[in-house]
């Protein structure tokens, strides 16, 4: 990632809210639906200019292992994915700020997780660790009680326990995970943000003398709180080898999961090893001690193998104070990170690469002290541990370059450019695959394992298994004789357009409502043209709202329906084997080509189209609930059957600069384009 913030520490007396259900797993994006610029209290003073973040990494739990089916969310908008089996995700175009970007986790049966960090004009590299919820204990909340795990305690008064802001009378259950602020490395991946706290509206750099997540719920898994007025007291045993450095006294913070940082709330004593203090609301909660911090950003190229200058990506970056411990982030694609140090302090700036399960330090050099905003290059002439570097051609099976990607030891991938690829390792076996698309089918190699021992390796990797999945349909035509072309994928068939029918399957008419008084006040089916105009037609079919799709007199061919999200994430799944990861099957759904050249009707980049499973997606555009048309040529969107109630339902969404598939919830009065497909 560009721009990862350097996290200084947190006495973190985080108590994690589990606020929001985790059957809101909704994909918005911003532009889907029209929003009053007023909905988020940001500071421009604070965190600069809004500005588009594209941000992707791992989501493991607390040993390391990958966590599937974590949602994440962005954090100042609404755009969210679905970690694959890898844990890996990737958002593009999200929203954040010059200074701050934010992304949440939410997956059942752990606490929520999220990271703040400074975004980059490249791509952003996170990596959290979610906090499975442990069982503590619990109390009646008449009697009140004391819960403790580890090196947290809390008393919980009588009569203080809400349920909605209502008194509560029954048992409470209180879960809790405990974050040791001794180990630092896995700290950072841990807590929720990042070590940033605001006082005076101004950023300071923190330090942690013990975190914690906490929760609290009723037999039936309902969220409680603290009444109004109520508090509880937390104490934190401080580990022994911090103690000689804690405070006496020190402020108490609560993290806003809203803006990503945390808040000054309080303060903490110091009672022989354990700091105790009051807290009225059970958000995420820290005692911290403070610095004011500079921004300091980094850039980080290696000079020892084949490309002089080529930058360091993914390499974890450390700043170590004395006096405030240390922090890291990752560089992002153009082997830079940036954050917030501590000013006037000289750190000691270490570089760590990731080997899969366990990171080696690989350089060293002291740099600062800093008293205002700076930058460094460093150019690594040389590791100091064994590092190789594995680089090559994608080949196809005539020995001609081909642009696809390339997996190493199934925990991360590279693009490749112009038919070659480049990955630093320090592992002593890597296991090496590649794949791309021919135009007709996926095309794979057998998986190559090399013994690595710190010289460079050039490896070609030939793609000569090919396996054609997908199959032509026999087509299929509407109730009104429109035909279509069809595309078998797996057990379904899809038709291979966009839908342009304005009769339902009984033969009753579908309104035509172009004006934007009838749309916006539409409370039956209609349709449209996108801007109203008919020559749309023949490349992007027509744009329906969500009742034409909900109609029992069913909108589709005899025999085929609307998708709903399962049928929708049956393909994803059929196809992410055949691309080799699930964060490309939206690249195999997207039709070749770009505007400015001619040759396809998406906007640039369209990044990574290959269209693999003929499903020809194009960039149709959509309709806002108040008749106004947005996004044709950078974004094409697909009605799903499944409502989520409120009067949204979901949307499937491919974009012009990305490979995977995103999902959105909108207005049942949105317009958007119809597959209609069917179980073979």
């Amino acid at each position: 990632m560009k721009t990862i913030k350097f996290f200084y520490g947190l006495c973190l007396s985080s108590f994690l809210l589990l606020a929001v259900s985790t059957a809101i797993v909704s994909c918005k994006r911003d532009e889907d639906i029209e929003r009053s610029t007023n909905d988020r209290p940001i500071s421009p003073d604070l965190l600069g200019a809004m500005k588009s973040v594209d941000v992707y990494g791992q989501i493991v739990d607390e040993a390391g292992n990958p966590i599937s089916g974590a949602m994440i969310t962005a954090g100042f908008g609404t755009q969210s994915v679905v970690t694959d089996e890898r844990g890996f995700f990737l958002l593009r175009d999200i929203v954040g700020y010059e200074h701050l970007a934010l992304i949440r986790v939410v997956k059942d049966g752990y606490f929520h997780g999220s990271r703040s960090f400074i975004p980059a004009e490249g791509m952003n590299k996170v990596k959290i660790a979610l906090l499975a919820k442990n069982q503590a204990g619990s109390f009646h909340s008449a009697n009140g009680g004391t819960v403790s795990l580890e090196n947290l305690a809390i008393d919980f008064p009588p009569d203080v326990i809400g349920l909605e802001g209502e008194p509560y009378v029954g048992m409470v259950h209180v879960s809790i995970n405990y974050i040791d602020p001794s180990d630092l490395e896995s700290m950072f991946e841990q807590m929720p943000g990042n070590m940033y706290g605001l006082r005076n509206n101004e950023l300071d750099v923190l330090k942690s003398f013990g975190m914690a997540g906490v929760e609290l719920s009723d037999a039936n898994g309902n969220e409680l709180q603290l009444l109004p007025g109520a508090n509880a007291t937390v104490r934190f045993t401080v580990p022994a080898e911090m103690l000689s450095t804690a405070p006496g006294t020190i402020p108490l913070w609560h993290y806003s999961e809203e803006h990503g940082y945390w808040m000054e709330e309080g303060a903490a004593s110091l009672e022989g090893n354990t700091y105790v203090g009051q807290v009225a609301h059970f958000s995420f909660w820290n005692c911290d001690d403070f610095n004011e911090a500079v921004e300091f950003t980094c850039h980080v190229f290696d000079n020892t193998h084949p490309g002089p200058g080529l930058p360091l990506s993914g390499v974890i970056v450390e700043l170590v104070s004395e006096q405030y411990g240390s922090a890291s982030g990752f560089t992002d694609d153009n082997g830079t990170v940036t954050g917030l140090v501590p000013q006037g302090e000289e750190l000691v700036l270490n570089i760590y690469m990731s080997c899969g399960g366990y990171t080696i330090l690989v350089y060293s050099q002291v740099v600062g002290p800093f008293t205002t905003d700076s930058e460094l290059t460093i150019n690594v002439d040389d590791f100091t541990n064994s590092v190789t570097v594995v680089h090559g051609q994608l080949q196809d099976t005539d020995g001609q370059p081909v642009e696809g990607v390339v997996f190493f030891n199934d925990w991360a991938f590279t693009f490749t450019t112009n038919g070659y690829y480049h990955m630093l390792t320090c592992n002593t076996v890597v296991e090496i695959t590649g794949w791309y698309y021919n135009g007709v089918e996926a095309c794979f190699s057998d998986p190559i394992v090399l013994n690595v021992a710190g010289e460079d390796i050039e490896q070609n990797i030939i793609c000569d298994g090919c396996d054609q999945s997908i199959a032509a349909g026999d087509g299929v035509s509407d109730q009104q004789g429109n035909y279509y072309p069809t595309i078998i994928i797996g057990d379904q068939e899809w038709i291979a357009e966009n839908l342009r029918t304005t009769l339902y399957q009984n033969g009753d008419a579908i309104n035509e409502y172009p004006s934007t008084a009838e749309w916006s006040s539409a409370s039956e089916g209609a349709w449209c043209y996108y801007g109203s105009n008919p020559s749309n037609e023949a490349m992007y079919g027509k744009i329906y709202n969500w009742h034409a799709v909900n109609d029992p007199r069913n909108v589709c061919p005899s025999g085929f329906h609307v998708p709903n999200d399962n049928d929708w994430y049956t393909v994803e799944s059929f196809l992410a084997p055949l691309v080799g990861s699930s964060e490309l099957v939206g690249a195999a759904l997207k039709s070749v080509g770009i505007v400015e050249d001619g040759s396809g009707l998406w906007n640039a980049p369209n990044f990574g189209a290959n269209n693999m499973s003929q499903f020809k997606g194009h960039p149709g555009g959509a309709r806002y609930s108040s008749g106004g048309y947005y996004n044709m040529g950078s974004i094409g969107y697909w009605w799903s059957s499944t409502t989520l109630g409120n009067n949204s339902a979901r949307v499937m969404r491919l974009h012009s600069d990305s490979t995977t598939v995103n999902f959105t919830t909108a207005p049942e009065e949105n317009g958007f384009s119809i597959r209609c497909m069917r179980d073979l």
